[in-house]
């Protein structure tokens, strides 16, 4: 048995359905103008919202009239004020149709809009309103900015061949199994997964458990309810298997197939140029030739010889021996002969 998948970008118009007229998806590049900034006119034609029912959470010109949470469905005005008045009502729900503000030909969308949301279910009753400047004309708002309840999802910029600049497109996953073999097959598992997303393809093939495929019989499955972000950078891995049981003996075929793309968008406000052109090349060639060689020789050998050897000898010869000879021996003898014996024989007892 064999499979092969295949993703392709579902056309605008298109029902998707089993779609393969579309763009590969691998060749999908991310938005590179994520700043709504219109050169041609300075303004948008075309503005689209996704609701999401988020609060206001400190943004700018948006009010909270309730303290309770935004419907999943809801009532959305837009409104402001250009060279004639713009006004649409529609209806949206999270994760569903996006909300699309075409200006009329030869028209700009105003370069500022209020979008007042509501209920679904009593319109009357504005639950939120958020004011944003839409002019584009400098540096505008970027893609996917969060508006309270709205976010920013696409602009196409007035004017003749303008490229629209959207965040989301549907894509359409094919499934093809093919009994490449001899023997009658039954297919007893088809599943894909995206991202991690797992999803059961059996069911999609017509036959439920039971689906026969002939000796060179082929049957097709699809999924289309794929959305492909282009205003961020996202790898998208596919991965899909089937198998098949061999009619007689039982043998089990199997396959595998597998679909991956990256997506990489822009920056969002790309560096101005630099401020001032590179300097120019350097003010002058070198000063001259090198300098003269230096003001003067070396200076001449040491100006005077060394001083001669001492003086002159010792000044005198050595001083006569000492000035006298050594004082004569002592001048006497003992002074006298030891006293006479005791002077009187000892005391009394």
């Amino acid at each position: 048995i064999d499979l092969s998948m295949d993703c392709r970008v579902i056309p605008p118009g298109s029902t998707g359905s089993g779609s393969s007229d579309g763009d590969r998806c691998d060749t999908l590049e991310g938005e590179q103008a994520l700043e709504c900034v219109c050169e041609q006119q300075q303004c948008a034609g075309q503005i689209i919202f996704r609701y999401t029912a988020s609060k206001c959470n400190g943004i700018a010109d948006c009010v909270d009239e309730t303290a309770g949470a935004l419907p999943d469905a809801a009532a959305i005005r837009v409104s402001g004020q250009g060279s004639s008045q713009f006004f649409v009502f529609t209806t949206a729900t999270v994760g569903g149709d996006d909300i699309i503000l075409t200006a009329a030909p030869g028209e700009c969308i105003p370069s500022s809009l209020v979008v007042q949301t509501a209920a679904a279910s009593d319109a009357g009753t504005i639950l939120q309103s958020v004011t944003v400047d839409t002019s584009c004309d400098s540096r505008g708002i970027t893609l996917l900015d969060q508006f309270g309840a709205v976010t920013f999802a696409g602009y196409t910029c007035a004017g003749d061949n303008e490229v629209p600049h959207n965040c989301f497109v549907g894509a359409n996953y094919t499934f093809d199994v093919r009994n490449v073999g001899q023997t009658r097959l039954t297919v007893s598992e088809l599943t894909t997964s995206l991202n991690g997303v797992d999803t059961d393809l059996l069911p999609g093939l017509g036959g439920g458990s039971n689906v026969v495929l002939e000796p060179s019989d082929s049957v097709r499955t699809f999924k289309d309810d794929v959305e492909i972000e282009l205003c961020a950078s996202v790898r998208y891995d596919a991965t899909s298997s089937v198998a098949a049981v061999t009619e007689g003996s039982g043998a089990i075929c199997e396959d595998d197939d597998e679909y991956n793309f990256d997506v990489t968008v822009g920056t969002p406000f790309p560096s101005p140029s630099p401020s001032s052109p590179p300097s120019a090349s350097p003010s002058a060639s070198p000063s001259a030739t090198p300098s003269a060689s230096p003001s003067a020789s070396p200076s001449a050998s040491p100006s005077a010889t060394p001083s001669a050897s001492p003086s002159a000898t010792p000044s005198a010869t050595p001083s006569a021996s000492p000035s006298a000879s050594p004082s004569v021996s002592p001048s006497a003898g003992p002074s006298a002969a030891p006293s006479a014996s005791p002077s009187a024989t000892p005391s009394a007892s």
